[in-house]
């Protein structure tokens, strides 16, 4: 409940709760509706590719796997 700051009593609280406010309504009205869909339409299928190459998967850990009935 953000917007229970902007009518606090106190003016401090208030300054924090209107920073906040406004903090969110830019996150949501500029970043994800306008900036997030423009970059993604840029970089088409590059946007969902995995960092890792083809056939390398998921490096193996050194460690040995643990045995069936010892705990850890």
């Amino acid at each position: 409940m953000v917007g229970g700051f902007a009518f606090s009593a106190v003016v401090f609280l208030k300054t924090i709760g209107v920073g906040l406010v406004l903090a969110v309504a830019l996150d949501v009205l500029v970043v994800r509706a306008l900036l997030l869909p423009a970059v993604l339409g840029l970089l088409g299928h590059r946007a969902w590719r995995s960092p890792l190459r083809r056939g390398r998967g998921v490096r193996p850990s050194a460690a040995p796997a643990p045995e069936a009935g010892v705990r850890l």
